[in-house]
């Protein structure tokens, strides 16, 4: 709007001092129809449905602790994001995810390759301490508990007068 304002200001002077025929300079924008369908409606609304349900599990899953090192990630996303809310407020925070969103694929685009190496080297790093941090609770889990030995079967005696 800081825009259109002083854009439509400026036709409506030019329309007052006749130096315009007065047409609207973003008429063809308000002739557009983006009216919605009712498939439209119906197919966005399952989607929103479908990420919902799909977010609501996943928060689901990471705070009933269904995998450790999953909900330990979660935990200490959270807890850098307080280091973030320290640093800036939302509006910062909005703006600058949407910087990110406009300059982040031009950056990938002229740095693909170096990008893709960073990624893999820190992906085969991440795998590792993995397998380590596995290899860890695996040594630290007792060891299960040994089978009970099967009760021996009872003979009856008959007694015989």
């Amino acid at each position: 709007m800081a825009f259109t304002l002083p854009v439509r200001l400026l036709y409506k002077a030019m329309t007052v001092t006749r130096l315009n025929d007065g047409s609207h300079p973003f008429q063809s924008y308000l002739d557009e129809d983006h009216t919605l369908t009712d498939e439209d409606t119906v197919r966005m609304a399952e989607q929103m449905v479908l990420l919902i349900a799909t977010a609501v599990s996943e928060l689901k899953r990471l705070f009933f602790i269904d995998s450790i090192m999953d909900s330990v990630k979660f935990i200490v996303f959270l807890y850098l994001l307080t280091y973030v809310g320290v640093q800036a407020n939302g509006l910062t925070l909005v703006m600058s995810g949407v910087i990110c969103a406009f300059s982040l694929p031009l950056l990938y685009k002229l740095q693909q390759e170096r990008i893709d190496k960073i990624i893999k080297a820190v992906q085969l790093l991440v795998e590792k301490i993995t397998e380590m941090v596995d290899l860890v609770v695996s040594l630290a889990k007792p060891p299960p508990a040994p089978a009970p030995p099967p009760a021996p079967a009872l003979k009856h005696k008959q007694k015989t007068k």
